[in-house]
């Protein structure tokens, strides 16, 4: 059931949250760098003291120690392949231990396997030992590099590095009667930069306490001041000028109360001469409405009925010839859309026709 548990974590692990670490990781590698290049010198020294990275190596049958830096190795010292005793100085510089093996004590391969196989990469290595090297799995020491993904073809390419196991420890006996115990067991490359592995397993790698406690309690105290600073100091620097601004902000709501009561007696004031201007108009229009009217209609008319409702107008009245109305309504440059609204009815014992005609005021241009 565990194991079952723990393969599913590590396919999610693998599938989802690796692509997404990656940037993440080498964001936050850069950033560190940036800040770490921000800090004053001797902080950084002090830094770069608590966390020194030494390298040691077997040439001509001497043990080169070098310190690992950004710019390079730089040799710090050399000692017989039969000492048996580290000098202090030298054991005081060692913070964390590289021990690289001599390039022809090393078999690289590089091997493309199925985009699968990384959920499982290094138990697959292990079981396909025999097949990508002449040892078994159980021979050796190994680890490996992925050097690239391929999603069009779903293969993984990766560098394996292994090493025979009597090899490694025969290393790591003469390491240990110079009391030296190495947290990473590696190789370098033909550019003598070291390959980014360890054969070492998570079970044989040192257990190493902080070197520099000191450093990591005045490193935590600034993070804490600084934290309390940022909190404490902006409302006290803000503080008069938030003042400031509750007094501008009570001045401009007694002058924006003002200004909207002003505002609300103009709104009134334009409602009233408004509702004026309209009602002289429609007053106006209605006795242009008439005055057309009576000019267009012929004598043998008359109106019993004339309704102005917005831009309709309705006639209702009497004609001898009530059909004659719409083309004369027609020819009025005020009128336009004329219709009977209802049939035309012959008023009894009379020649006379009653009609009920509907119209349309033109534009306001027009009129």
């Amino acid at each position: 059931m565990s194991s079952a548990l723990t393969k599913s974590l590590s396919r999610y692990r693998v599938r989802l949250f690796d692509p997404l670490l990656r940037p993440i990781s080498n964001f936050w590698s850069w950033w560190i760098g940036e800040l770490v290049a921000a800090l004053p010198e001797n902080t950084r020294e002090a830094i770069a003291n608590a966390n020194r990275r030494i390298v040691v190596a077997l040439e001509n049958d001497e043990w080169l120690f070098s310190e690992s830096k950004n710019s390079g190795r730089e040799d710090i010292a050399r000692l017989p392949a039969d000492a048996v005793e580290l000098p202090a100085d030298l054991s005081a510089q060692i913070n964390e231990l590289v021990f690289a093996l001599p390039e022809d004590k090393v078999l690289q391969r590089a091997l493309t396997l199925p985009l699968a196989a990384e959920e499982n990469l290094r138990e697959v290595l292990g079981f396909e030992m025999d097949r990508h090297t002449p040892f078994a799995a159980h021979q050796v020491y190994y680890d490996f590099r992925v050097t690239g993904r391929h999603s069009a073809t779903n293969t993984i390419t990766l560098d394996l590095i292994v090493s025979p196991r009597k090899v490694v420890d025969e290393f790591i006996e003469k390491m240990t009667q110079l009391g030296l115990a190495p947290d990473t067991i590696t190789t370098q490359d033909q550019d003598s930069e070291l390959v980014p592995v360890n054969l070492l397993s998570t079970a044989m790698r040192p257990s190493r306490p902080f070197a520099a406690p000191r450093l990591n309690t005045v490193l935590a105290s600034m993070c804490v001041l600084l934290f309390i600073v940022a909190l404490v100091l902006p409302p006290l620097l803000n503080k008069n000028k938030v003042t400031q601004l509750e007094q501008e902000i009570l001045i401009a709501e007694s002058t924006g109360q003002s200004g909207l009561e002003l505002r609300r007696d103009v709104e009134r004031i334009t409602r009233t001469s408004e509702f004026l201007t309209q009602k002289k108009l429609s007053s106006v229009m209605v006795l242009r409405i008439l005055d057309e009217t009576t000019r267009i209609l012929p004598d043998n008319t008359w109106l019993v009925r004339l309704d102005v409702t917005g831009s309709e107008i309705q006639l209702q009245g009497q004609s001898t010839s009530a059909s004659d109305l719409i083309q004369l309504l027609e020819s009025s440059p005020l009128f336009k859309e004329a219709q009977f609204r209802s049939s035309v009815v012959q008023v009894p014992r009379t020649d006379r026709e009653r009609f009920h005609i509907s119209m349309q005021l033109e534009s306001a241009d027009a009129t």
